[in-house]
């Protein structure tokens, strides 16, 4: 089961009375479907002594019957909430306060499946009647008894049938109360020294000396107004608390818009960084490429007359080879008469001659092209403005790009940009 409180859910509590704007109050959940102890749902766990035991623990959380049985008996001097650690003084099980509405809706369901045990007998025969001057559960021999004792004959007894209307769904049940230390006696004295109610033989016992009566409705109206005054400063704190939440829910919006305003503004900032960079990096590729393209077309025009030499001796060479080795005297005559006796043979010579006595116009070496800082100084200027580009301020809540960051990384794209670094 799930309870929703929003404003005006409780008496008093989140009115405009109280000052809170109910636009502002958070919506609170307030849940109790299952046991602190073993996370089961209150309808699913066990019964103790045939009916379904919550108990209220002082510290508000909720606990089955048989769970907290087993911390009492495990337990020696004091009982540890399983949900908030919270120590308490260790009393008898049913001295802590039953959780009504659960009982309630629990005894509901029983009733509806016909499983609800006599509140008189000891015999646990099924419940058939219904006293509603003594909120107790009779079955059919316990009801005629109560039918014929003095002090209860005139009692009204309601078939449990008629009790449990399907259409009655808000309907309270309520269990007869026995006193937690005389599991037979009932609960029927009010001790106003000890602020409890007791049974009879308490009255005779623990309770002889003190100051005790009988529930009358002017006791009960004036407990009852007691309770309604605890109730009404418990709203109130509930009012101011949803107030201080609601407030503390708008601080940390602000806060995460903050964040993601700055967190947008660092990334901004560093891709101008990035961008400085890359584009430092273009120029001085775009630089390298125009002063190596004369060099390397230079070194490619000497190659290419370098090979058409080559051909040109190697085709000379190879025919002079053949006619020497393999032809007549008067092959050999006629090629003597003919060989560098023309001008072009004689000035295409020459050139072969100097192309091979030739030196590069520029002389390559592996060491006379490299990249980098132009000197150790500007290396540790850079990755210094680097390492201490940017900072956060906080300033009234929020946070701020200072000054000095956006100088600085100013300063950094201008220098990169700029030349700087080469």
């Amino acid at each position: 089961w799930l309870r929703v409180l929003q404003p005006g859910a409780l008496r008093g509590a989140m009115t405009t009375q109280d000052g809170l704007d109910p636009e502002l109050a958070v919506p609170i959940e307030v849940k109790h479907a299952c046991c602190a102890k073993c996370a089961r749902g209150l309808p699913e766990t066990t019964k103790l002594d045939g009916k379904r035991e919550i108990k209220v623990l002082p510290c508000f959380h909720y606990i089955c019957g048989p769970c907290l049985k087993g911390e009492l008996e495990s337990s020696a001097d004091g009982l540890s909430c399983p949900t908030c650690s919270c120590r308490h003084e260790k009393k008898l099980l049913h001295d802590y306060l039953p959780h009504f509405e659960v009982h309630s809706m629990a005894d509901r369901q029983d009733l509806a499946l016909r499983d609800y045990m006599c509140d008189e007998c000891v015999a646990a025969r099924c419940a058939e009647v219904y006293c509603e001057q003594c909120t107790m559960h009779l079955c059919g021999a316990c009801a005629k008894q109560h039918s014929r004792s003095k002090a209860t004959s005139r009692h009204t007894l309601v078939s449990q049938i008629v009790q449990d209307k399907p259409a009655e769904e808000d309907h309270t049940m309520h269990r007869v109360m026995f006193c937690a230390v005389h599991r037979t006696s009932r609960l029927q004295l009010y001790c106003e020294d000890c602020n409890v109610l007791i049974c009879y033989e308490c009255a005779t016992e623990v309770h002889q000396h003190h100051t005790y009566k009988l529930p009358t409705a002017s006791l009960v109206k004036r407990l009852r107004q007691q309770v309604e005054g605890i109730l009404q400063m418990l709203s109130g704190q509930l009012a101011q608390a949803q107030e201080r939440q609601s407030g503390m829910q708008k601080a940390c919006d602000l806060v995460e818009q903050a964040t993601a305003r700055v967190r947008s503004e660092v990334e901004s900032t560093f891709d101008q960084l990035s961008c400085a960079v890359e584009g430092r990096c273009a120029e001085l590729s775009q630089q390298l490429s125009d002063g190596c393209g004369a060099w390397r077309a230079e070194i490619s025009d000497e190659r290419a007359l370098c090979s058409t030499a080559l051909v040109d001796i190697w085709r000379t060479i190879d025919f002079l080879e053949k006619v020497e080795s393999r032809g007549t005297d008067v092959e050999v005559m006629l090629l003597k008469g003919h060989i560098f006796k023309h001008q072009d043979q004689v000035k295409q010579l020459q050139q072969w001659r100097e192309l091979a006595h030739r030196e590069l116009s520029r002389p390559w070496s592996p060491g006379c092209l490299s990249a980098g800082w132009s000197s150790q100084g500007e290396t540790d200027k850079v990755q210094q403005k680097v390492e201490c580009a940017g900072c956060l301020l906080y300033l009234t809540g929020q946070l701020e790009q200072t000054s000095e960051q956006s100088h600085s990384m100013q300063n950094l794209c201008t220098a990169l940009q700029g030349g700087e670094v080469t």
